[in-house]
């Protein structure tokens, strides 16, 4: 197989797994995200697009045992209720759903400034998610701004438009996020 071969067949490979991946969200297939990744690392390796040396040696194994370790931590960390306690934190310290919504953005998007994105979110995503059980709040807003925090981190965005997070758009989630949470009546619902 020549180079523009291998190339042709890498693309193709390329858009097919995208496909596969996209997929689930567009309903067309039933095959989850990692389930089709595996199936593109195959194909390449089967079509002889990348040899398995060269496959192994692509696989990031400090990436790997960070995230398995970071899963293992926040594991053990929810079956010692620390989320519930770090919630009932949270929650007396902003005292408002506004204010809640704003140090939720302002701390992931400073921690992913920092910090490796993948661990803030394994972090950080369970907090939010017992903080939003324990003060009754509704679900959107908050979660969308850890993941938009990373996003925004991740596309190297320094103050240009990017193509899906610009100022705008922050601006109207964070402003739909504040009326979303308007109704509570100022109280996070913790019935203390």
């Amino acid at each position: 197989m020549n180079q523009w071969q291998r190339e042709l067949a890498a693309s193709a490979i390329f858009a097919i797994t995208y496909v596969l991946i996209s997929g689930r969200q567009l309903k067309i297939l039933p095959l989850n995200r990692p389930a089709a990744a595996l199936l593109g690392a195959v194909l390449m390796i089967a079509t002889g697009v990348m040899t398995p040396e060269r496959a192994y040696r692509a696989i990031n194994y400090d990436t790997l045992v960070l995230l398995l370790g970071m899963m293992l931590i926040s594991a053990y960390l929810y079956l010692a209720h620390f989320f519930e306690w770090a919630a009932e934190l949270v929650l007396n310290f902003s005292r408002t759903p506004a204010r809640l919504l704003l140090y939720v953005t302002l701390t992931s998007g400073i921690l992913s400034a920092m910090l490796v994105n993948d661990t803030i979110c394994l972090m950080l995503t369970p907090l939010v998610v017992a903080v939003i059980r324990r003060g009754k709040l509704p679900l959107l807003p908050f979660p969308h701004r850890a993941r938009d925090q990373r996003k925004h981190r991740q596309c190297g965005h320094t103050g240009g438009q990017s193509a899906k997070h610009d100022h705008w758009t922050f601006l109207a989630y964070l402003i739909s996020g504040i009326f979303a949470v308007a109704p509570t009546g100022g109280g996070h619902g913790s019935g203390d």
